[in-house]
């Protein structure tokens, strides 16, 4: 009599997969089943890790803000307008791109404090509409071309072509 490769496993969530353990040896493949019976299915098992890593970002998210509330003070920015989602990744936002152009400005000597402050910050502080950051999140390697002329966003606008 052959040892059977396939088993219905009852997992502990309740759900029930068959399984294909041919690749187990014959000896091992009763036991890994009953193993498999005491795990979540594949399934839960995923949306558990996606909550884990959902509790993951969303702690690094909350640390990020944290640190943006704190720059935005120190850096004597404005408070951002917009929706309550937008400000919070907008904050996010801002904070990590001007970090980055201090960091590859400034400390890589291409700008002293004094003209960071007039090329960077200054214009940064005219600009308080949340969206004009999220929009332009992936240009901080333009950073000061941007803020020289960041146009004109109205609050409100919506972000459809409308062409």
């Amino acid at each position: 009599m052959a040892v059977p490769t396939q088993f219905n496993v009852q997992h502990k969530c309740g759900h029930t997969q068959e399984r294909d353990l041919a690749d187990k040896p014959a000896g091992e493949r009763a036991g890994f089943a009953a193993w498999l019976a005491n795990q979540p299915c594949t399934e839960c098992w995923k949306k558990r890790q996606d909550r884990k890593l959902s509790k993951e970002v969303q702690t690094e998210r909350a640390e990020l803000e944290e640190h943006a509330l704190e720059d935005q003070e120190r850096s004597q920015l404005p408070i951002l307008i917009g929706s309550s989602k937008q400000i919070s990744w907008a904050l996010r936002v801002r904070y990590e791109l001007l970090r980055d152009a201090y960091t590859s400005l400034v400390e890589e000597g291409a700008l002293d404090e004094d003209r960071f402050e007039a090329d960077v910050l200054a214009p940064a502080r005219l600009v308080t509409a949340a969206r004009w950051w999220i929009d332009n999140r992936e240009n901080g390697d333009m950073i000061i071309e941007i803020l020289a002329d960041p146009g004109q966003v109205e609050v409100g606008e919506g972000t459809e072509n409308p062409y």
